[in-house]
């Protein structure tokens, strides 16, 4: 890629939600094919799913619980929600 393409495609205005914004948000991501096609190939909505997908958080299977905290008018009460790894 030369410095001048470089530069017109960073400086491009995209519809936010249109399939090209998709495409350019998955490949920042590191994403080029899926399910063995490019992904220029797939219409908005599925690429919508899929960077929804690739923007979830992973669970850290290292983690055997989480805490969290319910709050009464009267106490504060910390308990340990167990997670089935």
């Amino acid at each position: 890629m030369t410095p001048a393409t470089f530069l017109v495609r960073s400086v491009r205005k995209l519809h936010v939600g249109s399939k090209g914004w998709y495409v350019e948000k998955l490949k920042d991501k590191g994403v080029r094919h899926y399910e063995g096609r490019k992904i220029e190939k797939f219409k908005a909505h599925v690429l919508a799913n899929l960077l929804e997908e690739k923007n979830k958080p992973t669970l850290n299977r290292s983690v055997h619980g989480l805490f969290f905290c319910v709050i009464s008018p009267f106490t504060i009460d910390i308990r340990v929600l167990k997670i089935i790894c």
